[in-house]
């Protein structure tokens, strides 16, 4: 587990809805699939999938409920700073997509915007 830094999460083509918008848990690789596929430069779903990571090819851009409990459950995770604002995969509409703080809330933002991505392994 660990932070892949700052990227925009989509900076190519503003405006552009790219129809990732499952919220569940397990809903993330869907999400990315539906990200790459929809031919939107997304630096956070590309960076996920451009692994292998800890030797390990099944990475994915967590959606909103998916990165909620990530944050919400970092106490087991004592060696993983989480301590940054992180895009989730969630789209909230075509120039804005969810973001999960350090305490747990989730907000439409820019997708202009930088904020951190936490990739999780396929489930």
């Amino acid at each position: 587990l660990y932070d892949m830094g700052g990227y925009f999460w989509q900076e190519d083509i503003p405006g552009t809805l790219t129809g990732s918008n499952g919220t569940s848990i397990g809903s993330g690789a869907t999400n990315t699939s539906t990200i790459i596929s929809s031919g939107a430069t997304s630096y956070p779903a590309l960076a996920c999938v451009s692994g292998p990571y800890n030797g390990y090819n099944d990475w994915v851009f967590p959606s909103m409920n998916e990165m909620y409990e990530i944050i919400n459950n970092k106490s087991y995770y004592p060696s993983v700073d989480l301590s940054g604002t992180y895009w989730t995969s969630t789209e909230y509409d075509s120039d804005n997509a969810y973001k999960c703080t350090t305490l747990g809330a989730l907000i439409s933002a820019n997708k202009q915007n930088i904020y951190n991505v936490f990739p999780i392994r396929y489930f």
